[in-house]
C-alpha cells in the first residue's frame, strides 16, 4: 500500500508525544507502569475505515491501534474543507457576492472538491489514493502546497486527539466497564457518558484552561475534524445517530462548546463553518432521496449552527430509531 499519507509518519505522533504541560509526563508514567504501551498499533489494509480503537490482552497493557484508511479520511476531508470554507465561503462573502451556495470557480476549489467525493466513497469500498490529487506527497502548484503544509499541522493535532481519546478510555477505567448488551438502557447511557469523558479528556490534554481565544482558533479545526470526519462514515441522516456513542451533530457540538468563542469573528468561523459541513452532508442526504435542499442565509452563523442542529433533532424526534 502506497498510501500518501505515510510521508508523515515520522513527525504524525509528534503532537501526542509532545502535548502541553504535564500531559508528557502521564504518558511516559502510564508506559512506565504498563498501563499502555509505549507503542502505536499502525494498521495497514486497503479496507474501508475504521476509527481508532483500544484492547488489552489479561495481564498486558492496552494497546492503541489506529488504521491507514481513517487517516487518509482524515487529512483528505480537512484538506478539502479547509480549502472549500476558505475559499468557497469566506473569500466570496467577505467579497459581498455569497449566495448560500459553495461555487467551485477555480481549480484549487475544484481538485478539492474532487478529494471529497473520493474520500466520501471510502465509506463502503476502499480505493488508493488517485494520482496526482492533492496529498502531503503532492500538489499541483505553490498555493496547493501552502494549503498541504496548514493541513499538515491541523492533521497532527487531530491524529493526537484522536489518540488521546483513546488514552483517556485506558487511564478512566474505561476497559474495565465494557458494555456488551446494546438493550439495556442503563449500559447504553454508560458508554455514551464514557465517550463524553474521553472526549473532554482529549480536549483538556490539547488545550489547557489557560489558553487564550487566538490559541483555541487556532486548535479549533484540529478538535472538531475528528467528530466532522466522521461524518463521512455513515450512510445518511439515520446514521448520525448512535447507539452507543453521542450522536454524531452532538459530539460535535459538545466540542464547539468547549471552545468558548466569544469573539464574534471566531464564533462566525467555526459555527457557520459546522452549519456548511452539515448543510453539505443533508445534501448528499436529500440527493439521494431525489429531493433537492434550497441555499439558505441567515443573518448569524449561531443561527445557522443551530437551525441545522435544530432540524437533525427534530428528524431523530419524528420515530428515527438509532441503529444498533
Amino acid at each position: 500500500m502506497r498510501s500518501p499519507i505515510l510521508a508523515l509518519q515520522g513527525n504524525m505522533l509528534h503532537a501526542f508525544e509532545n502535548p502541553n504541560g504535564s500531559a508528557v509526563k502521564l504518558l511516559e508514567d502510564a508506559a512506565a507502569e504498563g498501563i499502555v504501551s509505549p507503542e502505536i498499533d499502525l494498521i495497514i489494509d486497503e479496507l474501508p475505515p475504521m476509527t481508532p480503537s483500544v484492547s488489552r490482552q489479561v495481564g498486558e497493557a492496552a494497546r492503541i491501534h489506529l488504521h491507514i484508511t481513517q487517516l487518509e479520511l482524515m487529512w483528505a476531508f480537512v484538506y478539502g474543507w479547509v480549502v472549500l470554507y476558505e475559499e468557497a465561503v469566506q473569500r466570496p462573502w467577505m467579497e459581498n457576492r455569497y449566495n448560500g451556495r459553495i461555487l467551485l470557480e477555480t481549480t484549487l476549489t475544484q481538485r478539492a472538491a474532487a478529494l471529497l467525493d473520493w474520500a466520501t466513497g471510502l465509506r463502503t469500498t476502499y480505493r488508493a489514493w488517485p494520482d496526482r490529487f492533492p496529498s502531503p506527497r503532492y500538489a499541483l502548484d505553490d498555493q496547493e502546497y501552502e494549503y498541504a503544509l496548514k493541513v499538515n499541522g491541523i492533521f497532527q493535532s487531530a491524529v493526537a486527539f484522536l489518540l488521546f481519546h483513546e488514552f483517556g478510555h485506558v487511564t478512566q477505567r474505561h476497559l474495565d466497564a465494557i458494555i456488551r448488551n446494546d438493550t439495556d438502557a442503563g449500559a447504553l447511557a454508560t458508554a455514551i457518558a464514557m465517550e463524553r469523558e474521553a472526549d473532554d479528556y482529549a480536549f483538556r490534554i490539547l488545550l489547557s484552561g489557560n489558553d487564550d481565544e487566538a490559541t483555541r482558533r487556532t486548535k479549533g479545526w484540529a478538535v472538531l475534524s475528528p467528530a466532522l470526519s466522521s461524518m463521512y462514515l455513515v450512510d445518511g441522516r439515520a446514521r448520525v445517530y448512535q447507539a452507543r456513542h453521542p450522536h454524531l451533530h452532538h459530539r460535535v457540538q459538545g466540542i464547539l462548546s468547549k471552545l468558548n468563542f466569544h469573539e464574534d469573528r471566531n464564533r462566525f468561523y467555526y459555527h457557520y463553518l459546522r452549519a456548511t459541513i452539515l448543510r453539505t452532508f443533508d445534501r448528499a442526504y436529500a440527493l439521494k432521496r431525489g429531493t433537492q435542499l434550497s441555499p439558505e442565509l441567515f443573518e448569524t452563523a449561531d443561527e445557522a449552527f443551530d437551525a441545522e442542529m435544530d432540524d437533525l433533532d427534530v428528524f431523530l424526534r419524528s420515530g428515527m430509531k438509532a441503529p444498533r
